[in-house]
């Protein structure tokens, strides 16, 4: 997939395996500090008391991260956010 999205001329963003998308708040940014994670269903609750998926909500930190964290947007029309190994990595 990486390749056909590079050869496309989009542009690949990686998180690290382990980077706190789902804890991380998608208002402020910050990770634990402003969620409270329902064990059993997969809402979050955020400061000001909203709810929001738990995945629609790292799938948003996760577009960030991507914004933030490319080098040029030059050429890019999309970005995608995965958890690849070693594949174009910006770190």
């Amino acid at each position: 997939m990486t390749t056909k999205i590079v050869t496309n001329g989009g542009t690949v963003v990686l998180a690290m395996q382990w980077f706190p998308s789902s804890k991380t708040c998608h208002h402020c940014g910050h990770i634990h500090c402003c969620i409270n994670i329902i064990a059993i269903a997969s809402i979050i609750v955020l400061r000001k008391g909203t709810t929001i998926d738990r995945d629609l909500n790292a799938a948003i930190v996760l577009s960030q991260y991507g914004e933030v964290n490319q080098k040029t947007r030059v050429g890019c029309t999309r970005i995608y956010a995965c958890e690849l190994e070693g594949v174009h990595s910006l770190d």
